[in-house]
């Protein structure tokens, strides 16, 4: 089974309050910004929902989220050509379950790298 990320790339910052750093802007923001992808299906809104997933899409690429950036670069494709629209609520939807697995194992590892940084003061 593919890895769902991989945080190397962070990693060879080797320093783990910007790890940390990293981790908790993409926690704080992107649940909110994949949620609103459903919205725009809804609305039709084919033009911002290209920008969002594109938006989405680079902040996965830094965790080499490879699987959830390869269903991103499909929706993002799809919305700017407004083709495959019929297929769109169902990538959105692949998205979103994908998604919500990634962030309750980001969620672990940031608690990991508190913990660790508690325990170094």
């Amino acid at each position: 089974m593919q890895k769902l990320y991989d945080l190397s790339l962070l990693e060879e910052l080797d320093d783990k309050e910007s790890i940390l750093d990293v981790l908790s802007l993409f926690l704080d923001n992107t649940p909110a910004e994949v949620k609103e992808l459903s919205l725009l299906v809804q609305q039709k809104n084919w033009n911002v929902l290209f920008r969002q997933a594109h938006k989405i899409k680079g902040a996965v690429a830094i965790l080499q989220a490879t699987k959830l950036a390869e269903l991103l670069g499909r929706l993002e494709e799809n919305a700017k050509e407004e083709k495959g629209l019929s297929g769109i609520e169902k990538q959105v939807e692949e998205i979103t379950t994908l998604f919500a697995q990634v962030e309750i194992h980001l969620r672990e590892e940031q608690e990991l790298i508190k913990k660790e940084l508690a325990s170094t003061e």
